[in-house]
């Protein structure tokens, strides 16, 4: 009896994964199709933030120990690591709409005092998403006193009258990633497409994709990515009214924020 029983097992086993054999060759191919525009766009990515990093250099009004470009550096990798982990599975639309709200983010910052945090910001990021991962974790940035340090002082240090300029060289240091990532968009789109397209065929087959939980994972780790991707895009602003933008350190924090995800994309996800 238990020898039939983990015959009938095996002959089970062997019907799912001939079921789901096309849905890992998508994957496979997918993978293989936009590996090299990931690796072109993460490249592209690294370089712009160490050019954007190093610009701030060049603003700074105070020239105190710490660099400003470690400031930009720093607090932008916070604003990536507070999404990291919903950038695996959440839609881009959502990812993108909050994503835009730091751009604002210095004026939600409060007046009163918070406590340093001792721990790394990205082991607590980790945590915090291991703790809830539907936790919009960017909204506590503005209660983080490391954070709100970071950007008071890249305030305070460079010059307002020149704000606008520092957001154009900003944005002119992203020109070549912007050009690549505006024609891989619809690539990405035709992906994600073609993942949700075969989700909905698996739902009306006899063997889910839920039973081969490692597939259904990794497509839809995928998909996310290329919903992201098709939905995020850098903030760009007008020569002639870069000058009125109070808000130019956001700005940059995003757009440096946003430089730090496509550098990291292959590292989206915690799950």
């Amino acid at each position: 009896m238990n020898v039939a029983r983990h015959e009938g097992y095996l002959a089970h086993a062997y019907r799912v994964k001939e079921a789901h054999q096309p849905y890992l060759e998508l994957y496979s191919r997918l993978k293989k199709t936009h590996q090299k525009t990931f690796s072109d766009l993460s490249l592209l990515a690294s370089e712009s933030l160490r050019v954007c990093a190093n610009t701030f250099d060049t603003f700074d009004v105070h020239r105190e120990s710490r660099p400003l470009r470690h400031l930009i550096h720093e607090s932008s990798e916070m604003v990536f690591y507070a999404f990291n982990g919903q950038l695996g599975f959440q839609t881009g639309a959502n990812i993108a709409w909050r994503f835009g709200r730091i751009a604002y983010i210095e004026d939600d910052l409060p007046e009163d005092p918070a406590e340093y945090a001792l721990s790394d910001f990205r082991q607590r990021a980790r945590s915090a998403y291991m703790q809830d991962r539907n936790d919009y974790q960017e909204s506590r940035l503005i209660s983080d006193e490391s954070f709100r340090s970071l950007v008071r002082d890249l305030k305070r240090r460079t010059d307002a009258k020149r704000g606008g300029e520092l957001l154009m060289t900003v944005q002119e240091q992203m020109t070549e990633l912007r050009a690549a990532w505006r024609e891989a968009r619809g690539r990405f789109r035709e992906g994600r497409e073609e993942i949700e397209e075969a989700f909905e065929k698996n739902a009306l087959e006899a063997f889910p994709l839920s039973s081969s939980p490692l597939i259904r994972r990794a497509l839809s780790k995928m998909s996310a990515q290329f919903d992201s991707l098709d939905h995020l895009q850098a903030l760009e602003v007008e020569r002639d009214s870069a000058h009125k933008y109070q808000n130019y350190i956001s700005v940059c924090i995003y757009n440096c924020a946003l430089l730090h995800a496509v550098c990291g994309l292959h590292s989206w996800g915690w799950d």
